[in-house]
C-alpha cells in the first residue's frame, strides 16, 4: 500500500511541512486521502494496477467517495478501469 499511495511527493492530505496522510486502512479495507479529485484518481490507478499485479482486485460495487469543505471538487467522478 505503502507504494501505490506514494507516488508523488504531494499525494495525500499535508498535516505539517514533511507529514502527509495518504490512506487509513483496517482489515480488508482502505480508505485513500488527498485534498484533490485529480490526486485521489492517480492513487486509485496505482492502488489498482498494484493489487491486479498480486491478483487482488478493487470490488467497484463496494467503492465509494467523498468530498469534504468547500471545494467544488466532489462535483467530479472517479474511474476504475
Amino acid at each position: 500500500m505503502k507504494h501505490a499511495v506514494h507516488a508523488t511527493e504531494e499525494a495525500g492530505l499535508k498535516l505539517t511541512k514533511d507529514k502527509r496522510l495518504t490512506d487509513l486502512c483496517y482489515a480488508d479495507d482502505v480508505a485513500l486521502i488527498d485534498d484533490s479529485v485529480d490526486g485521489l484518481q492517480a492513487m486509485m490507478d496505482s492502488v489498482a494496477c498494484l493489487a491486479n499485479k498480486v491478483g487482488l482486485s478493487i470490488n467497484v460495487a463496494k467503492t465509494k467517495w467523498m468530498a469534504v469543505g468547500n471545494s467544488s471538487n466532489g462535483n467530479g467522478q472517479l474511474m476504475m478501469n
